[in-house]
Order: C-alpha cells, then structure tokens, then sequence
C-alpha cells in the first residue's frame, strides 16, 4: 500500500492520508517506464501474477511445453513445497490439506494462457516492428508449420476442438528471418496475396526489388508469385528439389539409402565439412 504522510483534515486524527494499492493502474501508468519495470509482478485484466511465474510462462512455452504441461509442472512444484512444510515427525500427509489451502493455489491452463496472451498483447508491436524492419532480397515461402493445428476453439454442444485454420505461411529472408507471416484456411495463393503485396511495398519504400521467390512448388505457383514480382526469378527450395530426385532411387539397396541420404550435402557452402 502507498500512504501519504499527511493527513486529511476530513479524516479521524488515527487515520493517516490517501491509500492507494501499489499494484492499481493509476499508479504504475504514472511512474517512469524504469520503475514499472522493476515491479515484481505484472498486471493485465483483472489479474496480476509475479514476474517470476511471467518469465516462467515466456521460456518454458517457447521451448514447446503447452498451457496445461505447465500448469502441471507449477502444481507439483507446490506439492513439494507443501511436502517440505510438514513436519518431520508426521507419519502421513492430509490431501485435502493441500487442495483447499490457498497457499498452494494452482492457476489453471486456460489462466496461464490470458496471462501469455496478455503479455503479448503488451509487446506484440515491439515484434511487429522488428520484422518491418528486417531486410530482405531473396523470399522463401512455406505453409507447412505445423502450429496451426494448436488454434482453434472448445465446441460447447461436445466439447470437440475445432482448428480455425489450417495453415501458418511464413516468409523468410536469406538468413532465415522473418519478414511476414500469417495464419492460412488453406495453401491458396489468394489468402497470402494481401501479405505478398504488403512486402512489395515495403521493397519499394525503401526503392529495393525482390531477387528471388523460393517456394515448394516452383512449376504451380510461378505465375502467382510473378503476377506479385515481376522482376523476381521463382526456385524450388532445396528440401523439395531433393525430394523430388530421392525418391526415383530404388528402395531397399545400401547404396541408394546412402546416396538419399547424403544426397542434399552436394548443395553446401564451400568449406561446410560437416556430417
């Protein structure tokens, strides 16, 4: 709580000054940006958490472990910090003990996600700027990320998990970088056109053109992409090219297993001597 030294003369003589809670909005949009930052703990709607479980939500979903896995991992983290509080002379441990105090308290999967959500939703335009930002003259496009699938929303009548999309399309620069991206209902050119275009027009701001558009299906997609970048050649990605040569090989020889597998080494960068 903040008090202020000095009382109000409409108040009783034991009373001090205006309370304010240090944790209320008021109070944290009028400090400097470097004191807010060094709160312990971060607020979004009608919630707050520590920073400490905020930085535990932010590394531990980047490295892939999902809402419900995490909420798990804090439960039992707080099992053993109950274990540990016992006393060394009790035979046996009351459940219930644990479950209803609110010491232990567990925030649930869907809480951890408004608090991911919301932390995003704070930073998300440092993100966006970052990738306006980033250069780029050559364009690989790929529908094939697999994070899609995790989107979507819990139909009330079953309880089903309906996916709202079915594709994420991603473009990369030459150092493999992002440069746009955005969730697809299919692998339709028409639903990445606007994105496409947006990137032209970023090139053309900064009076740049586009050298080459590297896709998964240089012969289909061609004159899309061209209709985009004229001035663009359009390549077949290496993984597909590959592809496409590996799997004429008969199956089952030692040799032709070798040769598909170190088939792709003939496209390293001269003096990569690796594996």
């Amino acid at each position: 709580m903040y008090r202020c030294p000095f009382k109000n003369p409409d108040q009783q003589s034991h009373r001090v000054g205006h309370i304010y809670r240090s944790a209320s909005v008021e109070i944290l949009r009028s400090i400097p940006r470097t004191i807010e930052n060094s709160f312990p703990f971060h607020l979004s709607y009608r919630t707050a958490c520590s920073q400490e479980l905020l930085d535990y939500l932010v590394v531990h979903i980047g490295r892939g472990q999902n809402f419900l896995e995490l909420t798990e991992d804090i439960m039992s983290m707080h099992f053993r910090k109950f274990l540990q509080s016992r006393s060394p002379d009790c035979d046996s441990v009351d459940l219930n003990e644990f479950y209803t105090s609110p010491l232990y308290s567990v925030p649930s999967n869907d809480q951890l996600m408004y608090i991911f959500l919301a932390y995003y939703d704070s930073v998300s335009s440092i993100f966006e700027n970052e990738i306006l930002k980033t250069q780029f003259s050559i364009l690989t496009c790929d529908h094939t990320f697999k994070v899609s699938k995790h989107i979507g929303v819990t139909r009330g009548e079953d309880s089903a998990f309906v996916n709202q999309f079915e594709n994420l399309f991603i473009g990369l620069n030459e150092n493999g970088e992002v440069v746009a991206w955005r969730l697809t209902k299919s692998t339709s050119f028409r639903e990445v056109q606007d994105t496409l275009t947006e990137l032209k027009n970023r090139l053309s701001a900064s009076g740049k053109l586009l050298n080459m558009v590297v896709v998964d299906d240089c012969c289909s997609v061609r004159a899309s992409h061209k209709s985009v970048f004229p001035e663009a050649v359009v390549k077949l990605d290496l993984y597909h090219a590959c592809q496409r040569v590996v799997k004429t090989l008969s199956k089952g020889l030692p040799k032709t297993q070798q040769l598909s597998k170190e088939f792709g080494l003939i496209f390293r960068a001269n003096g990569a001597n690796g594996d």
